[in-house]
C-alpha cells in the first residue's frame, strides 16, 4: 500500500469517526448522559464550538489530502456548508431523542462558529506552511537572485 492511499484512508477515517461519534453521542437519551456541573455560564456552547472546530479540522484534512489540486478555499466552503447542515440536522434529530432538548439556535450557532473558526484556522495554517515551504525552496532563491 502506498503512503498517499494510507494518508487518504486515515484522514477520512478520522472524519467519519468524528461524525459517527457526534451522531452517537447526540442520540443517547438524556438519562444516559452524566450530569456535570461546570461553574461557567454557557459552557455547553464552548463544548459545541470545540466539537465542531475539531470536525472542521478533520474534514478539511480529508479534503486537502484527497484532492490537493483543489483550492483551499473550495475545501473551506465545502466544509462550512456540509458541517453547518450536519450541525443543524444533529440539533433537529435531538428533538425526538428522549430526555434531550434539541433545536437550540444557540447550539446551532455554536456549531457553525466552531466550523467557521476551524476552517479559518486551517486556511491560516496552510497558507503559513506554503509560505514557509516557498521560503526554503532553493529553486526560488536562485530565480529571485537573477
Amino acid at each position: 500500500m502506498n503512503w498517499r492511499r494510507l494518508q487518504i484512508g486515515i484522514s477520512w477515517l478520522l472524519f467519519v469517526g468524528w461524525a459517527a461519534g457526534v451522531t452517537w453521542l447526540s442520540s443517547l437519551p438524556g438519562s444516559a448522559l452524566p450530569r456535570i456541573r461546570v461553574p461557567m455560564p454557557h459552557f455547553d456552547k464552548v463544548v459545541h464550538w470545540f466539537i465542531f472546530f475539531v470536525g472542521a479540522l478533520c474534514l478539511m484534512l480529508a479534503l486537502r489530502v484527497s484532492w490537493p489540486e483543489k483550492r483551499r478555499r473550495w475545501a473551506a466552503w465545502f466544509t462550512m456548508v456540509v458541517l453547518s447542515i450536519f450541525g443543524f440536522a444533529n440539533e433537529w434529530q435531538q428533538l425526538w431523542t428522549p430526555g434531550r432538548t434539541g433545536g437550540s439556535l444557540g447550539d446551532v450557532a455554536a456549531n457553525t462558529v466552531g466550523v467557521l473558526t476551524g476552517c479559518l484556522f486551517c486556511l491560516l495554517l496552510q497558507g503559513g506552511w506554503k509560505r514557509w515551504q516557498n521560503s526554503r525552496d532553493p529553486q526560488r532563491d536562485r530565480c529571485s537572485s537573477r
